[in-house]
Formats: structure tokens, sequence, C-alpha cells
């Protein structure tokens, strides 16, 4: 059964439209399954018009985008970025997906494909899912060595369980479902997380099993591999997310600063230490 958000907007509350909006709802054959009335705070409203990136919609809370700066965005969105959907409802193999990145190398002189996500892949069956993604891997890089072009793929996670705490390990390369050859074959490994997902489980007052650390919006980023170090390093940045415009941030924590301690992107490995 297909169901509807409608979201009824302050000023028909205090016109006292609610009433008439519900009933030509339901004069069309929709079924009202739940209703509630709330306030809208700044993060869930950054939810709703997250689509809108930089700068929300709404007046009140926060400045809104202007027809100019909108123009100017999807201008830049168009100069730099080209789209490539599998709209023919063929399947989507490798092949295709770099015989066509190839064309926009050629033509648009694109130097960087996103490939996400990995998942929407069909993979010929023909041999193990292990063999299949190891030579799919293996064609993405004789592509980027004659294309010169960088190749990022987004992949998620196999199931990862429950550690003894309670919380989910951070997936690194071999957490990656499929095969190990994501870690063994790709330049550079980086994992996106929240950290609140990973702490430990605990019972608070009301006898409920919650995350011991709070659900704020810390992302982390986990380098886990770097092939050559002129490349980058191993460790961990984190940055704020902002839900009402998408942004990501730098998150700065400045007593420690202060302090002189080093930064999370600063510290090195042990083994390099």
């Amino acid at each position: 059964m297909e169901k509807t958000l409608i979201l009824i907007k302050p000023d028909a509350v205090q016109r006292g439209l609610v009433g008439d909006i519900i009933a030509r709802l339901e004069k069309t054959g929709l079924k009202l399954v739940a209703l509630k009335m709330l306030q809208m705070d700044r993060d869930m409203a950054g939810r709703h018009y997250g689509i809108h990136h930089d700068k929300p919609f709404f007046e009140g809370l926060n400045p809104r985008v202007t027809k100019q700066e909108r123009d100017t965005a999807l201008e830049w969105v168009n100069d730099h970025f080209t789209f490539m959907d599998q709209s023919d409802g063929a399947a989507t193999t490798i092949e295709g997906i770099l015989e066509r990145a190839a064309a926009a190398v050629q033509r648009l002189g694109v130097r960087g494909l996103v490939i996400d996500p990995f998942n929407y892949i069909t993979l010929r069956r023909e041999e193990s899912e292990t063999n299949e993604i190891s030579d799919m891997l293996t064609k993405t890089r004789q592509f980027i060595a004659c294309y010169d072009c960088h190749v990022w793929f987004i992949a998620h996670p196999t199931k990862l369980y429950t550690s003894d705490g309670g919380g989910i390990p951070i997936p690194m390369g071999y957490s990656i479902s499929g095969s190990a050859a994501w870690f063994s074959k790709a330049d550079i490994g980086l994992s996106v997380t929240r950290p609140w997902q990973h702490s430990p489980m605990v019972t608070n007052e009301f006898g409920e099993r919650v995350h011991s650390m709070d659900q704020d919006n810390t992302t982390e980023i986990h380098c886990w591999k770097v092939r050559f170090k002129w490349m980058g390093r191993l460790g961990t940045a984190k940055l704020e997310y902002n839900p009402v415009n998408g942004v990501y941030s730098e998150r700065i924590n400045w007593g420690e600063v202060a302090a002189g301690l080093p930064r999370d992107d600063e510290a090195l490995p042990w083994w390099d230490k």
C-alpha cells in the first residue's frame, strides 16, 4: 500500500483550514492513518528541506536562497559534473559504465568517475562473487591507467554484528560485501560513519537499551588504506554535519587545540610514531 506524508503549514493552522484540508483529502479516497501536530524545529526542517543545498528555502530560521544563487549553483553543477544513468532499462555492467566513462573523458574532459552505488552493478555470476569483483576492479584499474582518470566506488558493508558491548564495529576494507579485493586493490580506502552507532549499549532510566553516546551530527571519516605515502596517511577526521543545508564542516575541539594536543587528523598511527 502506498503511503503519502502531508504537511500542513502554520499559516493554514492559524487560518483554521486544517479541517477543510483533511475533508478534501478524504473525499479523494485517501485514508487518514495517523495525525500529529507539532512545532517544527531547525533540525526537522532541515531534514525535510535538505535537498535544497547550501541555504534552506524557508524563512524565519535561516536566510532564503535567492533565485540568482540557485541559478548560479545549478550552472556550477552543470559545468563541473556529468550524470550518467542507465535509463534504457538494460543491465548495468562495469563494461558498460567504463565504456560510457571513456567517451566522457574524451569528449568532455572528465577527470573523475564516481560509481554510486556499486551494489547496482550486475555481475556475470559465471564465477564466484569474489573472483567477479576482483576482475571488475582489475578492469577499472586498466581504465584508470589508460585514461588518467580517478575512479571512486561507493560500496556498502556487509551485515555488521554487534560487539560484546552492543555497538557495531567501524566498517573497514574487509567489511565490504563480496570480496577482500576491495582492500587489496584499492589505492585509498575510506569509511564514513556516525560515532554514536559504535558506542556500547547501556540501560537508561526507563529500562531501555540505548547507545551510550548521544545521537549528534558528528561524522567520522576513517582512512584505512593508503597505497602510497604521497597520497595521504592512515587516520581519522571528524566532521560536523548541518542537517539544515546538508553541509559538512571540520569539527574542531578548541579546548584540545588550546592545550596543544594534536587533532585527530594530525595524530599518526602507532606504527608511524
